[in-house]
């Protein structure tokens, strides 16, 4: 759109004053300010709007929202396996051996904290990889 100088503007808002008149519209003073305000309004806002790219911010944002939505499933998914996993053992330790069930957890309590650490250091390393991940998927490298 090309920008409309001075002249241009009061020649649009004299030709819209014309029409108005023919069409029995009253010409008032205030329909002047609203239209020169009209007319200027639209010769300033698409310079405003050449640096923004609507459409390529709103794809990102659904990209990002699908990757934060990927990312809960995966995390929700790891989770569940793993208590999952604990849990199968468990009973299959019970099922199998009760004697050795109560030896496997009498040597859990021993070393809970050692458990705990790994437990917290797995958690960590995912959680340092997907940011890696997400970071790199931003940057697009």
């Amino acid at each position: 759109m090309k920008e409309l100088n001075e002249k241009e503007l009061n020649r649009l808002l004299e030709e819209q004053l014309e029409q108005d008149k023919n069409q029995g519209v009253p010409r008032n003073g205030d329909d002047t300010a609203v239209y020169r305000l009209l007319f200027t309004a639209l010769a300033d806002e698409p310079n405003m709007l050449q640096n923004i790219d609507l459409a390529e911010t709103v794809v990102k944002q659904v990209k990002n929202n699908e990757l934060k939505k990927e990312t809960m499933r995966y995390n929700l998914l790891i989770v569940f396996v793993l208590i999952a996993g604990i849990l199968s053992a468990y009973f299959a330790i019970r099922y199998i051996s009760p004697a050795a069930l109560n030896s496997a957890l009498n040597y859990i309590e021993a070393y809970k904290w050692i458990a705990i650490f790994i437990i917290l250091c797995f958690g960590t390393i995912q959680l340092v990889d997907q940011s890696l991940v997400k970071r790199k998927l931003m940057t697009g490298n």
